[in-house]
């Protein structure tokens, strides 16, 4: 390579590692290489990379390999707000192939000209001083006006997609147990698919409150501090508990043969069916509704969990569910394009981060197939 291309390769490099804010030792460990020093070596222009390592660089990365090759920077990722604790290089990685899925749907939006743009409410909270039942209240105004009704688990997701134009996502991550972003593609969430299901509702509704609220804050992530983040994660935690355990529904449902009798093992296993949400969620939603003692917490759980047979496997199972990782929305309109013509099925295959010989086993898990021809036949009349 020439000395200009080299030039802009290492200019590249160097950026692109601190956009991911990431070492020259997790750099190098990302990409293959002996240690940082050679990441070093490579952004002072005193190390050209071979072909095969500008790919490997562009795939840790997430960009093309003309970004390297033109040092043409694409637009900088927003910030993004994470859950939990995690290792930067891990992040890092997590970070990529979240702002990589949001993009290629949103590409697939305009493919096909169904690009809406999100439609997430914002509500102005103060962060620092708002009170428990401050976000309890948000969290019914965002209920109501999301129409999703007193047990909204089992069709958050849905209707987060469906009417407020979210992405959501699932992966295997390595950093957290999830994520919300805002960017010119729109409102995304990133969940964690190693999650049990009974949990996943709660984590979608902890991230919407990121959503609504980033106008106050949030998005001022580098700004807040240790103890200002803990706090934003517990009014998140709160929001997400009364979002989807309403009191009077709950109530009714836990105590259906009267308040004074107690609530029976029977009626709080049913709720967490009834509400898609873990044993856990429920228990100190019952501490913050004064049903429940804080110290009698583990009990209960332990006791709601023991009979896990009652409910159904999909809500109870410890172990993760099985929900896609890419929007069945995604998929249907990146196959859409595919069968009009607009997209190669080699592009098709790389959007669904498949291979062309896998493509037909991805497409099955919801409910497609390669035999375009099929889905050109008219059943109905104009």
């Amino acid at each position: 390579m020439t000395d200009e291309v080299n030039a802009r390769i290492s200019s590249a490099v160097r950026e692109l590692r601190g956009r991911a804010n990431i070492s020259q030792e997790d750099l190098a460990a990302g990409v293959g290489l002996g240690s940082g020093q050679i990441i070093s070596q490579i952004e002072k222009g005193e190390r050209s990379l071979k072909a095969n390592e500008v790919v490997r660089f562009a795939e840790f990365f997430r960009v093309a390999t003309d970004v390297l090759l033109t040092g043409e920077m694409p637009k900088e990722n927003s910030e993004v707000f994470w859950r939990g604790e995690a290792d930067l290089a891990g992040r890092a990685e997590d970070e990529a192939l979240f702002f990589d899925r949001c993009r290629r749907y949103a590409f697939v939006e305009e493919l096909v000209g169904e690009y809406s743009p999100s439609t997430v409410p914002r509500y102005d909270l103060d962060l620092a001083r708002a009170s428990f039942e401050d976000v309890e209240k948000l969290a019914d105004d965002v209920r109501n006006a999301l129409r999703v009704g007193d047990r909204p688990g089992p069709v958050l997701r849905a209707a987060l997609e469906n009417e407020w134009k979210v992405k959501i996502f699932f992966s295997d991550l390595q950093s957290g147990s999830g994520a919300a972003v805002r960017g010119d593609f729109g409102d995304a969430i990133t969940e964690n698919s190693g999650e049990a299901e009974g949990r996943r509702a709660f984590s979608v509704a902890h991230e919407l409150f990121h959503l609504v609220t980033w106008n106050s804050g949030v998005a001022q992530i580098p700004d807040l501090t240790d103890t200002q983040k803990r706090r934003v994660e517990q009014l998140a935690n709160v929001f997400a508990s009364a979002l989807l355990l309403p009191a009077k529904e709950l109530k009714r449902e836990v105590y259906n043969s009267g308040v004074e009798q107690g609530a029976r093992l029977l009626d709080v296993v049913g709720a967490c069916r009834a509400f898609s949400v873990s044993a856990a969620a429920l228990a100190w939603r019952a501490v913050n509704l004064g049903w429940l003692a804080a110290e009698n917490v583990d009990q209960v759980i332990s006791a709601i969990r023991g009979k896990r047979a009652m409910m159904d496997s999909n809500l109870s199972s410890e172990e993760g569910g099985n929900s896609h990782e890419l929007p069945e929305r995604f998929v249907l309109l990146a196959f859409r394009a595919f069968v009009g013509g607009q997209i190669s099925i080699g592009k098709l295959a790389k959007l669904l981060e498949t291979t062309v010989g896998m493509l037909n086993p991805t497409l099955a898990a919801y409910g497609l197939d390669l035999d375009s021809d099929a889905y050109q036949t008219e059943i109905l009349s104009a």
